[in-house]
């Protein structure tokens, strides 16, 4: 199986359509930037200006620690091995937070900068990134609902979780746990079912692996020969990768 196998745009996109994405960017784009004001000055806010900063920077801070949690949480709502490591979620968060600033630029330039005496203050600079952070949250939190809606993230992990208990169970005391053996061949094919609907190359490639994995485990005539196979180097491996979706969940090998 190759993993790191997604494509930048996936990074934006969390392997759904691109032209989806952009129909959301432009939906939000054109309400919220409807109540920028469409001259300078562009933010006037109450207060002391020593306020009014330390004001905008808690914001700022909150909006884009939200935005970075908001990241992990659609990252973990899909069926990707590569997207649980907080390394490709960070990569994830900087996508959003560079396209959050990009458009409120772009608002600039467009409706602001023609003006005269058009400038920006500290202040207004301040504003921009918060209205950055919402414009990248508000478009985030829409495509996560739709891929929380169109998944079932929860009954996977559950599916794993019995199914790795199942295996070490059957690989700790083979003769006692026979009945192991349906548990496993059940949570198996479910779990197949539920990767092979991923948009990832990666968690279907998995999918694949187990299918045949399966095929042979159920195959098995004899107890012996089972044992053989629920120890086998692809299994460990198997069972790795498929732990990396369910968080604490370690695979033992």
């Amino acid at each position: 199986m190759n993993l790191n196998s997604i494509s930048a745009s996936d990074y934006l996109t969390f392997g759904r359509p691109v032209e989806f994405v952009l129909v959301l960017v432009a939906q939000v784009f054109t309400i919220l930037f409807a109540i920028i004001p469409s001259a300078p000055p562009v933010v006037q806010l109450p207060g002391s200006k020593e306020m009014v900063m330390w004001s905008l920077g808690g914001a700022i801070l909150l909006l884009f620690g939200g935005l970075f949690y908001t990241t992990g949480w659609v990252s973990r709502q899909t069926y990707s091995i590569t997207f649980q490591k907080t390394r490709h979620q960070l990569i994830s968060f900087l996508a959003y937070a560079t396209l959050g600033i990009s458009a409120v630029l772009f608002a600039y330039v467009m409706f602001i900068l023609p003006y005269p005496n058009s400038s920006l203050g500290v202040v207004d600079i301040g504003a921009g990134l918060v209205y950055s952070a919402i414009f990248a949250e508000s478009i985030l939190v829409l495509l996560g609902g739709r891929i929380w809606r169109t998944t079932d993230t929860e009954s996977l992990r559950l599916d794993i979780k019995e199914f790795v208990q199942a295996l070490h169970s059957f690989r700790d005391d083979p003769v006692s746990s026979t009945d192991r053996v349906e548990l496993i061949s059940t949570r198996g094919e479910r779990i197949v079912d539920r990767l092979a609907e991923s948009k990832f190359k990666e968690s279907q490639d998995l999918s694949q692996e187990l299918e045949e994995w399966l095929s042979d485990f159920d195959e098995a005539s004899t107890l012996p020969i089972h044992e053989d196979i629920a120890t086998a180097e692809s299994i460990s491996e198997i069972t790795k990768n498929l732990c990396s979706l369910v968080p604490d969940l370690e695979s033992n090998g």
